[in-house]
């Protein structure tokens, strides 16, 4: 098994997937905000994508935790 930088020993980390999956609820947040004030359609898609995202990485969280 090849070694593994700190960069992706720290991402294994639970607790650094959780801060992701915050940070990208936050972004969600701001897009889907900024998509009813605008009535963009774009915005809604990347606010959707960001809170999908936040998902995986919520998941991914729950997975290293339990493990």
């Amino acid at each position: 098994m090849p070694k593994l930088s700190q960069e992706e020993k720290l991402i294994r980390r639970w607790w650094v997937r959780l801060l992701l999956a915050v940070a990208f609820l936050v972004i969600a947040y701001g897009f889907i905000s900024l998509a009813i004030d605008k009535g963009s359609v774009f915005q809604y898609a990347v606010g959707i994508f960001f809170v999908g995202w936040a998902v995986v990485q919520l998941n991914r969280a729950r997975k290293a935790l339990f493990s």
